[in-house]
């Protein structure tokens, strides 16, 4: 079950409502920074969603939760991981491409000296086998990197 705006509804989170223990997705795309060890490699991304606790970390093929609202529209509470490791990466561009259709939001990354969390709302995004992409840029919009990810929109 999902809630208009919020993410899935579980048993220790129910309705994200007046929970101090439950954290709703942001309307807008925020971004902070998080005190995890740092990355064999830089730069590094880590692909995932919001569950209404927090992260979830993706793999190849993982299932995303799509949301859906009372007037027919959807979403995903995407959530990204960078560690940027001195690259001047500022914008963060996460779509779910499908075979004919492209779901995107571009977002601020917020400069941090260990991991830069962004988590954002992407609207309509195809149903079933997609493409989980970030495409990291400059305060310019100059492309610095790409990463992909397959995964399962349900």
């Amino acid at each position: 079950m999902t809630l208009l705006g919020c993410g899935p509804v579980s048993e220790e989170c129910d309705l994200c409502a007046g929970q101090s223990d439950c954290t709703c997705p942001p309307d807008e795309p925020v971004t902070h920074c998080v005190a995890d060890p740092a990355p064999a490699s830089t730069p590094a991304v880590v692909m995932g969603y919001q569950d209404g606790k927090g992260f979830v970390a993706l793999e190849s093929g993982g299932a995303v939760p799509v949301q859906f609202g009372a007037q027919g529209g959807s979403h995903v509470d995407a959530a990204v991981r960078i560690y940027a490791g001195g690259m001047a990466i500022r914008q963060a561009d996460v779509s779910f491409v499908a075979t004919d259709y492209t779901a995107h939001t571009i977002a601020a990354v917020e400069i941090c000296t260990s991991w830069s969390e962004v988590l954002l709302r992407v609207f309509d995004p195809p149903g079933g086998a997609a493409m989980m992409r970030v495409d990291m840029m400059d305060a310019d919009g100059a492309m610095l990197g790409t990463e992909e990810l397959p995964v399962e929109l349900q």
